[in-house]
């Protein structure tokens, strides 16, 4: 009898055990995180394009190419296809795989926001899977509870919405993606199965994570450091592991510079070189605030914003008490890991992976174009998160004895810090909408940049446009207006806010204001692509205004002549500036200026049968 009820023991197990044993499945929990990453920026989904997509899909000649644009999105530089020169950020930009994936998208669907950004969602939630597994499996050897709580604190995270919602920044997601699978697949062949082709499948996702940005040249410093502190390695065995990866990282660097060349660009616009106007000291002490700011947004991110350049971000001297503050914060965060990961101590590397990832977007060794990015710190919160789930437990071990109450403890505070970092992620993602949306609700946040000041007002400009009401439309516009001149009191010669307060004043109708505008910005920027639409602008509205002042019964010519050679210094070729003007001589019988203007419109538009017919009338009369 005794041993038929160990058989059913055995063969039919308790109910509740089983459901126990579902709980404690690391298979649950991956289908479980990247449920919740997929729902959490679910609501992405239906957004359309907003900020750099204009830069990488929409206004991309590679990426609108499909398949045919892949030679080029390959051998130049990434901004070739938006501005089709070389990038106005120093240092140039080398990032085909994510402008790959667009011009795929391109080629199947067309122009499809919603597309990219179920595909932005899909990857994302594949990161936060491939770190829950690399946590797992390697880096918290095993444990389940801590592993899932850094991953889930990690996928929650409000700081990584711009990465996720702005479809554009695939190439971080991309990147960090190929990252965690290829350390995952690499520390498989070392220290797990040992399969052969675990490497070389290993060092193309490597490849691939490099191609996608450059981030992942940071791993020529933590490679080494993970195979050391997971293992009984010395650092030289260590070092030797790494070979592998680091030559793969040595090769995408020649092969970058052999792409796209190794230039340094003088900049001369702060909003793209935004130390430009600071003294080397003032400069190094701002970046080591930023420094301080970076931490601040892992943290308490609240509020946020798309950007935070100039002057948003005040220049600092360096001993600024907030600049002294970061110092010591970061200099006693890297002592502590210079020390202790002779310790093989995984706080340290957790601690290093976080620095060894923003100090490559730091400015401290090149500039990256702005002061700071909230994107930036996607790769840096891997470190972030693994550290504090760190210190959790350790200071959890000298308070609480037991185990499992110290990891209920663990789970109970992830709970806490997960609530409201999913109610502001769901927020957060809303104001993504658009450009109007993010644009309008950001200079909010950033009220002293010239940046969202003109980002801003353009965006009510545009809703000006859609407005029927005139009484609504006309208050848009005035507080278009109101925006793009705080921008320009922010930064005077900078030249897109000139440029929209000539488009704000001619939807008021004072093309007078709207001129003065443009020309301003001319001064600024002789060679603005922009200024050619604004000239026909010009150009047309002169014209209307010269046709009217002919027409009528009071028929002001010398008034209609003014308009039209007022439009001509914005389109000496147009055809209708021309030939009206010449009719106008030819009416008040100054034959020779008429002769000349249509013989000059003659050159530019031999076809025209209007001119034609006006020569040949001065011809018939002897003229």
């Amino acid at each position: 009898m005794s041993s038929k009820k160990q058989i059913h023991k055995v063969t039919k197990p308790h109910p509740d055990l089983s459901k126990e044993l579902l709980w404690k499945k690391p298979l649950f929990w991956q289908t479980a995180i990247f449920g919740l990453a997929v729902l959490l920026y679910a609501n992405t989904i239906k957004h359309g394009y907003a900020l750099d997509d204009v830069i990488s899909i929409t206004m991309n000649s590679f990426t609108k190419k499909g398949f045919a644009g892949f030679k080029d999105i390959l051998t130049k530089d990434s901004f070739v296809g938006f501005i089709g020169n070389a990038s106005e950020l120093s240092g140039g930009r080398w990032r085909p795989l994510a402008l790959i994936t667009f011009a795929t998208e391109r080629q199947f669907f067309g122009q499809a926001p919603t597309v990219s950004h179920i595909i932005n969602v899909l990857l994302y939630g594949l990161c936060c899977v491939a770190l829950f597994r690399l946590l797992y499996d390697f880096i918290i050897k095993q444990n389940l509870w801590l592993s899932l709580a850094a991953t889930l604190l990690f996928t929650v995270h409000p700081i990584h919405t711009e990465v996720v919602a702005n479809i554009k920044s695939r190439d971080e997601i991309l990147s960090l993606l190929l990252i965690l699978a290829s350390l995952h697949l690499a520390l498989r062949y070392h220290y797990g199965q040992g399969k052969g082709y675990l490497l070389p499948i290993s060092l193309i996702c490597y490849f691939l994570a490099l191609l996608s940005k450059e981030n992942g040249v940071t791993g020529i410093a933590f490679i080494p450091l993970l195979y050391y502190v997971l293992s009984k390695d010395t650092p030289t065995q260590a070092l030797r592991r790494a070979i592998p990866h680091i030559a793969i990282i040595l090769f995408y660097m020649i092969l970058r510079i052999a792409v796209i060349g190794f230039t340094h660009k003088q900049i001369d616009e702060v909003m793209n070189a935004p130390y430009m106007l600071a003294t080397p000291l003032q400069a190094l002490a701002t970046k080591l605030y930023v420094l301080l700011l970076y931490i601040k947004l892992l943290f308490f991110p609240y509020p946020l914003s798309y950007d935070y350049s100039y002057h948003q971000i005040l220049y600092r001297n360096i001993f600024d008490f907030w600049t002294i503050v970061s110092v010591l914060i970061n200099g006693a965060l890297l002592v502590y890991a210079a020390i202790n990961i002779r310790r093989k101590d995984m706080l340290s590397f957790a601690l290093l992976f976080y620095f060894f990832s923003i100090f490559i977007v730091s400015n401290l060794l090149v500039d990256t174009g702005g002061v700071l990015g909230e994107r930036f710190l996607f790769q840096p919160s891997v470190g972030y998160v693994l550290a504090l789930v760190l210190v959790l437990q350790a200071g959890s071990t000298h308070f609480i004895k037991k185990e499992h109450e110290r990891l209920k403890v663990i789970l109970i505070l992830t709970l806490i810090i997960m609530l409201p970092s999913i109610a502001w992620t769901y927020m957060r993602n809303k104001d993504w909408k658009n450009d109007n949306t993010l644009f309008i609700t950001d200079v909010k946040t950033c009220p002293n940049s010239a940046r969202t000041n003109n980002g801003a007002g353009t965006s009510y400009i545009l809703l000006s446009d859609a407005e029927q009401d005139s009484t609504a439309k006309q208050r848009m516009l005035d507080t278009a207006i109101l925006l793009l001149n705080r921008a320009l009191k922010i930064h005077p010669t900078y030249v897109d806010p000139y440029l929209n307060l000539g488009v704000a004043y001619n939807r008021k109708g004072d093309i007078e204001k709207a001129e003065d505008m443009w020309n301003k910005a001319r001064q600024r920027n002789p060679t603005h692509p922009k200024l050619a639409e604004y000239d026909n602008v010009l150009a047309i509205t002169y014209l209307n205004k010269g046709n009217h002042a002919a027409a009528g019964n009071t028929r002001n010519y010398a008034l209609a002549k003014s308009y039209y050679l007022r439009g001509l210094r914005y389109q000496g070729n147009n055809n209708d500036l021309l030939y009206n003007l010449g009719g106008l001589y030819f009416t008040i019988q100054q034959f020779d200026s008429a002769r000349y203007y249509w013989m000059l419109n003659a050159q530019y538009h031999p076809q025209d049968k209007g001119t034609l017919q006006g020569l040949q009338a001065l011809q018939a009369m002897g003229k």
